[in-house]
């Protein structure tokens, strides 16, 4: 307020241009209502997930979700591969709990479904949508052409 009884003009200045002027086109963003895209972090560095949370999904697990995580665990091998959020440094117990912690969030991504984009023959591209199954042994397959196709996981080899 002016005490001399005169008007105050302000003026406001708004830009859709960015700090530093480098703008993201917004096709080039996720949907954040795409339930079927979870980037992948690869877990914390600790490689260890809180009870009721998974390190790359964006939220806390549901009790069915929490229920199919504890029944999974990593098949027997001979040798197990090197999770990529592993260090030199640590043991092979470490590594392997990393690795199931990996397999897990895999697997219920992979139960609430998403989408894979498939390099065809003739280097076409489609999107398919992937999902497993409750019995979480078949893997249902939509290319979107008013097909679903099942595989029994024990059947596939390589």
């Amino acid at each position: 307020c002016d005490s001399h009884g005169g008007q105050v003009e302000l003026q406001v200045h708004l830009t859709s241009d960015r700090a530093g002027g480098a703008r993201k086109h917004p096709l080039t963003r996720g949907d954040s209502f795409d339930i079927t895209f979870t980037p992948r972090s690869f877990g914390d560095p600790s490689g260890h997930a809180a009870a009721g949370t998974s390190t790359s999904r964006t939220g806390p697990l549901t009790p069915r979700q929490q229920t199919l995580r504890s029944q999974l665990e990593l098949p027997l091998l001979n040798t197990y591969p090197i999770p990529p959020n592993a260090t030199a440094d640590e043991s092979e117990e470490e590594r392997k709990k990393k690795l199931l912690i990996l397999y897990q969030e895999f697997a219920l991504d992979l139960h609430t479904g998403m989408y894979l984009t498939q390099l065809t023959s003739n280097r076409d591209y489609s999107d398919i949508h992937c999902q497993l199954m409750e019995d979480m042994v078949t893997l249902k397959l939509d290319q979107s052409n008013g097909r679903i196709i099942e595989f029994p996981l024990t059947n596939v080899s390589k």
